[in-house]
């Protein structure tokens, strides 16, 4: 080649080549050879003997190149054909895309020369069906590539998703003991942000006998056959938890995946427990109701709503529990803050006014509902109409002269002693009427609630006069 890009030689004469050599050497020199008419007319077809495609091309020879082209390679064949006859030369490389019909197609690069005074075109071609194929491997990779990525950020999202509004908490824990992700209720349990909890140790985050025995013991117990379940104290909430640990590999890396409960809560072997909690605060005949930390009911069970003469639930949601007490905030702020302060308050007797405006008679229990968040409170309400009778009743027919009443008397006629020793004979009276009331005059019972054997209770009941004439 020349230093202008024509063809030629830098020096020297051309060398002679025989007419029989030209064939062989432009055969062996190119994969495909064709000699072409100005209007594009194949003249002549030169092949590689060793081609596979050697008896379909060479069928090719006498008829219009054109009709052995794809649609979108007619107009370069065209350009370079009308290139050829004006200028002589084509200093650029056409790459057309053969067919013979539609299962068959051959991509070739041709340079184009134009031999002889009658304009004929020498066309010198190589194969590109390698280079295709290469091509087409390389464009299936990168969609396989995009679809793995479009793959994992779909389950990227699903994770995130996941990790964000799920109730359970977990955390993930690489092999050295850091945790890789925790979601926000893991946060929540460990009083602590996520930001906190991923990169750092999980040693950090409960406590335990010694720091770097934490590790291994999750994994002791996660390659458990069975009670995978650790009990450890978290280090900033102070809290009693739960660890059940699982190992997987990921990506060849070895995790620890650890849930975290409260003992409290029900396991994952017993799931018949919280519907037969819900069966229990709908079908229950005693009344439940949930209230916020100002005892804003915000959830009552149809047992209240027939105690208070309530038509509907909507109708008591948002009311205060005042509005259904007798002694209205009075009763509200005992049971409340007992409560808040205890936990619960177990029983607390008072009255229920209704819709119609009667009231009858109640005992309340209040609990703090810790897992329904830190201001819930429940209530149980109980009727005690028919035990306030039961005790009204004892008290007529066994008590004819008030107990107070009897010790005033004594004062100034007997010593303090005796008047303490007389009180106290009051007080157990009293105590043995009511349990022997409430029991139904079931002596055994009565005698199990007071705490004192059977024989003791006849005793005292001879003492005060309580046995019936027909008792033995």
């Amino acid at each position: 080649m020349t230093a202008g890009g024509l063809p030629g030689w830098s020096s020297g004469p051309l060398p002679v080549v025989e007419p029989e050599y030209l064939a062989s050497l432009l055969a062996a020199t190119s994969d495909l050879v064709f000699v072409l008419a100005p209007d594009g007319e194949i003249r002549s077809v030169l092949l590689d003997s060793n081609s596979k495609e050697h008896p379909r091309v060479s069928e090719w020879s006498g008829k219009n190149m054109r009709a052995y082209l794809t649609v979108e390679s007619i107009p370069k064949l065209e350009s370079a054909l009308s290139q050829v006859a004006e200028t002589g030369v084509l200093n650029r490389l056409v790459e057309l895309n053969h067919r013979d019909d539609t299962a068959w197609q051959y991509p070739a690069r041709y340079s184009f020369h134009k031999v002889g005074p009658n304009g004929s075109i020498l066309m010198l071609g190589k194969d590109l069906r390698s280079v295709a194929e290469t091509q087409a491997q390389l464009v299936q990779a990168q969609i396989a590539l995009e679809r793995g990525y479009e793959e994992r950020r779909e389950h990227d999202a699903r994770y995130r998703i996941l990790m964000a509004h799920a109730r359970e908490a977990f955390v993930f824990i690489t092999a050295d003991g850091r945790i890789r992700d925790a979601n926000a209720a893991a946060a929540r349990l460990l009083n602590c942000t996520i930001e906190d909890l991923v990169a750092a140790p999980i040693s950090k985050a409960f406590r335990y006998r010694q720091r770097g025995e934490f590790l291994d013991a999750l994994m002791n117990a996660a390659n458990a056959d069975f009670d995978r379940d650790m009990t450890v104290q978290a280090t900033q909430s102070r809290r009693d938890l739960t660890v059940t640990p699982s190992v997987f590999r990921s990506a060849g890396e070895k995790m620890i995946f650890c849930r975290i409960t409260r003992p409290s809560e029900v396991g994952e072997g017993d799931e018949r427990v919280p519907s037969g909690l819900d069966v229990l605060y709908h079908k229950s005949p005693d009344a439940i109701v949930i209230s916020d930390s100002d005892g804003v009911i915000v959830s009552a069970n149809e047992a209240f709503l027939e105690l208070c003469g309530a038509p509907g639930v909507a109708d008591v949601l948002g009311h205060s529990m005042s509005d259904f007490l007798l002694r209205s905030q009075v009763d509200l702020n005992i049971m409340l803050e007992n409560a808040k302060r205890a936990g619960y308050m177990r029983v607390y007797a008072t009255r229920l006014s209704n819709a119609v405006g009667d009231s009858i008679s109640v005992e309340i229990s209040s609990t703090r509902l810790d897992d329904r968040g830190p201001s819930a409170i429940g209530f149980v309400i109980r009727n005690a109409e028919h035990a306030s009778a039961l005790r009204g009743a004892s008290q007529a027919a066994n008590q004819p002269e008030a107990p107070n009443q009897q010790v005033i008397e004594l004062v100034g006629s007997a010593s303090l002693r005796e008047i303490l020793t007389e009180t106290s004979d009051v007080i157990e009276k009293l105590c043995i009427e009511t349990a022997v009331g409430l029991t139904g005059n079931n002596r055994a019972a009565a005698a199990e609630m007071l705490g004192v054997s059977r024989q003791s209770l006849y005793v005292k009941l001879r003492k005060y006069g309580l046995l019936k004439r027909e008792d033995p």
